[in-house]
């Protein structure tokens, strides 16, 4: 008898807990938002949250509210942006990819140009940016959704500029510098 209501409770655990998963695969889908604009689809999630949020008083929140996509630094006054974010060209090609959690972007972001090319990877925070023949164009930090501290800008050429940055304001004119990677990949006796 004891082996047979230990199995009985076993299996009703199981099943709860199974339940219990249904639930928030469900409700996580009834929060997906499908946004369809002429030239752009816009795939995300958002939901009023079930916890206490910390508001930052520089931070730039996203939030949702009657099919449209807002913005606000310091607050929101909706449901806000939590999961997968999605951007598509008309021909449904990636052109942006990301996180966020609570309204703000979290993760790795990508964005891509309408050819398939990537433009940027960005993990919030650090960023890498590329032109359209992919050569590498800009990098740094953003620091509460803005550009700060020493930033570089790629020419063409395989020089740099570095521009510092302070609350997304540059402080200095930048200096131009030969890209420490291409010294590194010419050839031995190789002199400037």
């Amino acid at each position: 008898m004891r082996p047979l209501t230990i199995v009985l409770s076993l299996l009703l655990l199981g099943f709860s807990c199974i339940a219990q998963m249904e639930e928030r695969v469900e409700i996580k889908s009834l929060n997906r938002q499908l946004i369809k604009r002429k030239d752009t689809v816009y795939r995300f999630y958002a939901d009023f949250p079930d916890h206490p949020v910390h508001i930052y008083p520089n931070r730039l929140y996203f939030w949702f509210q009657k099919d449209t996509i807002l913005t606000t630094v310091g607050g929101y006054d909706g449901r806000l942006l939590d999961g997968s974010y999605t951007v598509f060209y008309p021909d449904r090609n990636l052109a942006v990819s990301g996180e966020f959690t609570d309204g703000l972007r979290t993760g790795e972001w990508r964005s891509w140009y309408a050819g398939g090319r990537i433009r940027s990877i960005v993990h919030w925070r650090r960023f890498t940016e590329f032109d359209s023949a992919g050569g590498k164009s800009r990098e740094g930090v953003y620091r509460d959704g803005v550009l700060s501290g020493k930033i570089r800008v790629y020419a063409g050429d395989g020089t740099y500029r570095t521009i510092e940055y302070k609350d997304g304001m540059a402080l200095d004119e930048p200096e131009k510098k030969k890209d420490k990677k291409d010294k590194k990949e010419k050839e031995p006796g190789y002199e400037e």
